[in-house]
């Protein structure tokens, strides 16, 4: 991987003899990344507004509990079709091959902001502020989205296909964050004596949950939400503590025998440890929303070992004191295995409201990145009637650096969170129809776009005009980085020139990854019928 100031834009490089020959393409030049939303070249404004950008500390904590969500408890599941070593070591390559992906995202991102911020210099512009009025004109002023950056690669269809998949892929999460908060809570509700009688229902719990979590997400920019992030990941591991003890309480009595490997279920369970990986839709946000982006590498990779820690120890002590996990999810396995056993049922309910708790408190970041993307839309069609909001969350809607979106409004939260409530209530066996949603969605975010992203960067650095005849060489944004499309790059086998490693690579991976898709796709279809077959019995 490329260091987090190394993706050297090779225009700059080209200015340079020696190098305009042979762009590096991983240069560890540190200089040519130091360009960051308060200003260019790694200028450092007084004037910037820090009031709401994050700390390290908090992008930190936001990643870690954007990432380790309710998917984490299917990992014993998975680990049990695998085996403790072959589980362990899926975990990790799942770990690094997600973390890859969103990493190539990011360094895209990347040399599109400095390629805008040499474009405005080239132009001989000296006001630093005009030089950090956003990475592109597609973005207006506020922070690239992944879109813009799919934009960028292949123009304005492929971005509004990006941006259809990861409002999708975020809906669908949120949706079953809905879901399995009803479903947890009243688990725990049902075993408790005289409970309100709202509580006694799936949709009575949901509907119970809706006020707390509008409040939630009314909170303006992910600065003010960090605090909510602590305290959901301090629920979180009050959870697996909690778990831990029921673990160490039955590890005496741990079985003996070696689990073993179902070849059948391998794809279904490597794809499982593929999806709890749930964050790669939070990483520009993230990024965009420190005071200094150009520490969020170290942040980034931080939290992605962190993440797999977390992972790989609750799938390999559960499945180890456990033994063979026959349900997707440890709660619903233990729930059925220690029914009988009044202690430790206490004890899994009070890890069961732990861990619906902290889902609940990160419903709101789950739900920043489509915010990101409808804001704007929202804006533009009321500009378009003349009719602009009145209930603002951003102070300005046409700068971000206060931490707002452009066109965010109270009206456009309610929405989203009462749209995810009302398919959560309404929609039988939600969370069947929404693994369909996520291996579509989820699997072409994660895996498919950004190996793409990756050739058509590798194609614009390959075809772009001689750097040296002309001080304009900086990439036009208005204009697609490639006239290749997206679905020709991966089809076409040209593994020639200096980055014939970079395409190999992306070309592996995104095949790798449309794999994945269709495993998952299938999984979901065949579960949908199962379903659609029982009922009709």
């Amino acid at each position: 991987m490329a260091n987090e100031s190394t993706f050297t834009s090779p225009l700059i490089a080209a200015s340079e003899p020696s190098r305009a020959s042979s762009p590096n393409y991983n240069s560890t030049d540190r200089a040519s990344l130091d360009v960051n939303h308060d200003g260019a070249d790694g200028a450092d404004l007084s004037t910037a507004d820090h009031s709401n950008k994050t700390t390290p500390t908090q992008a930190f904590v936001t990643l870690l509990k954007g990432y380790i969500g309710p998917g984490c408890l299917s990992l014993p599941w998975a680990v049990s079709q695998l085996g403790l070593v072959g589980g362990t070591i899926s975990i990790g390559a799942m770990c690094y091959w997600s973390s890859h992906n969103c990493w190539t995202v990011v360094k895209i991102k990347r040399y599109i902001e400095k390629s805008q911020a040499d474009s405005k210099s080239q132009a001989g512009s000296g006001d630093l502020d005009e030089k950090s009025e956003g990475a592109s004109s597609q973005a207006s002023q506020a922070a690239l989205t992944y879109p813009d950056v799919g934009g960028w690669a292949f123009g304005d269809a492929f971005k509004d296909l990006v941006a259809a998949m990861i409002c999708t892929q975020q809906l669908a999460i949120c949706t079953v964050f809905f879901s399995f908060i009803g479903e947890n809570i009243l688990a725990v509700a049902q075993l408790v004596p005289d409970v309100p009688v709202i509580l006694l229902s799936h949709s009575g719990v949901m509907t119970v949950a809706l006020p707390f979590i509008l409040g939630l997400s009314y909170i303006p920019n992910v600065r003010k939400l960090a605090p909510v992030m602590v305290l959901g990941l301090i629920l979180l591991f009050s959870g697996f503590g909690v778990l831990a003890y029921i673990v160490f309480a039955e590890w005496p009595y741990r079985p003996t025998e070696p689990l073993e490997i179902r070849w059948i279920n391998l794809p279904l369970a490597v794809c499982a440890i593929l999806y709890s990986y749930e964050g790669i839709c939070l990483v520009l946000p993230v990024e965009s929303s420190m005071k200094d982006p150009r520490k969020f590498k170290k942040v980034f990779w931080l939290a992605m070992i962190a993440s797999g820690i977390v992972f790989a120890a609750v799938a390999t002590l559960c499945t180890r004191a456990f033994g063979d996990v026959t349900s997707g999810s440890i709660t619903a396995f233990l729930l059925g295995k220690f029914k009988d056993d009044e202690t430790i049922m206490l004890f899994l309910m009070l890890a069961n409201t732990f861990v619906s708790l902290s889902v609940l408190f990160t419903y709101p970041i789950q739900l920043f990145p489509t915010l990101e993307l409808i804001g704007p839309n929202v804006q533009k069609l009321l500009r378009d009637h003349d009719n602009p909001a009145e209930d603002t969350l951003a102070e300005n809607t046409e700068e971000t650096d206060d931490g707002g979106i452009p066109g965010d409004s109270y009206f456009v939260r309610t929405g989203l969170v009462i749209v995810t409530y009302t398919i959560a209530m309404i929609v039988p066996n939600v969370q069947v129809l929404i693994s369909l949603a996520g291996a579509v969605a989820g699997s072409s975010n994660a895996l498919l776009i950004p190996p793409v992203l990756e050739l058509a960067l590798i194609d614009h650095l390959e075809n772009k005009p001689d750097e040296t005849a002309s001080t304009k060489s900086t990439p036009d944004p208005q204009q697609p980085a490639t006239q290749t499309s997206a679905f020709r790059h991966v089809l076409r086998c040209n593994f020639e020139g200096v980055y014939w490693k970079q395409k190999l690579e992306s070309f592996i991976l995104f095949w790798m990854g449309f794999i994945f898709m269709l495993i998952g796709s299938y999984a979901s279809l065949a579960d949908i019928v199962k379903i659609w077959l029982g009922n009709d019995e």
